[in-house]
């Protein structure tokens, strides 16, 4: 979702969430209506500093000053004044998130502004953790854990959507702002190049690169499966949703031979129904 900072400034956490029409949002319909309400303010966090960063309308000092804006607000140098602000900092402290978390997304959207390649899949990691990981250390607070066991499933949870979007999204990302997300050391190992990806050359090359990429997101989605902790199965239904969405999507791209430059990979609405209708009954029956 493309905002202005104009359009930021006035639209409430709720009407951010559901504009976005995001596999997120989707997922926070079998939280409990409070708990459901404090994720769309954290989410509209989310998605404006992530805003701030797309923005192709402003300059990267442009960027710069919202983005350290945002960071004056939530370090208490900067007294919170619109509406997104004023949610995000209640909602953190409601649940006693560490700022840390808030600031490690900051983080991120500030790699986007200088970093377009990553040599490594530990570079890379650093990144995903920043701008997948945190969000998932926040969610499971709002969510309720009991074991802090849920911490590092989130955090492999974050590892695995984020690489599925990397896959799904390599075309668009090199075309709209020069940046390739998957690892250098990969590329070259595989033989795939920067021309290739430009004229969407499906080689071998390309799909040893993808098969690579594959087995990657299928661990951590293995992980983070592993990782859930059996008391906390029921409040975490929507981190799940969450995760057999991208799930589906990375077995569609597999099955279908990761024909990602011609289509954008998704879940159709009724099976992200399914899916949403499972954790209504799950939680129905358990709980």
């Amino acid at each position: 979702m493309a905002t202005t900072a104009a359009t930021r400034k006035i639209a409430s956490p709720a009407q951010i969430t559901r504009a976005a029409k995001s596999n997120i949002a989707f997922s926070l319909l079998c939280l409990p209506a409070e708990r459901r309400e404090d994720m769309f303010s954290f989410y509209a966090y989310c998605r404006v500093v992530d805003d701030i960063a797309d923005n192709p309308d402003a300059t990267r000092e442009e960027k710069l000053v919202e983005l350290n804006g945002w960071r004056d607000v939530l370090n208490g140098v900067k007294e919170p004044v619109t509406e997104v602000e004023i949610a995000t900092i209640h909602v953190r402290d409601k649940y006693d998130i560490p700022n840390e978390v808030f600031l490690e997304l900051i983080e991120g959207m500030l790699m986007d502004l200088d970093l377009v390649r990553y040599e490594t899949w530990d570079q890379l990691k650093q990144y995903c953790y920043r701008v997948a990981s945190v969000v998932g250390i926040a969610c499971v607070t709002i969510f309720g854990y009991r074991n802090r066991k849920c911490l590092d499933y989130s955090v492999n949870l974050g590892y695995s959507l984020q690489i599925v979007n990397i896959m799904r999204d390599i075309h668009e990302d090199f075309v709209n702002d020069n940046r390739i997300y998957i690892p250098q050391e990969d590329m070259r190992a595989a033989g795939y190049t920067e021309d290739d990806i430009a004229n969407k050359r499906y080689n071998d090359a390309f799909y040893r690169l993808m098969n690579q990429q594959y087995e990657r997101a299928l661990y951590y989605f293995e992980e983070t499966e592993r990782g859930i902790p059996p008391e906390d199965r029921t409040n975490m239904l929507s981190g799940r949703t969450m995760s057999r969405i991208y799930f589906g999507i990375l077995q569609k791209m597999k099955k279908d031979n990761f024909r990602i430059y011609d289509k954008r990979y998704a879940l159709t609405q009724a099976e992200k129904l399914l899916l949403l209708g499972r954790a209504f009954a799950a939680r129905w029956i358990i709980g």
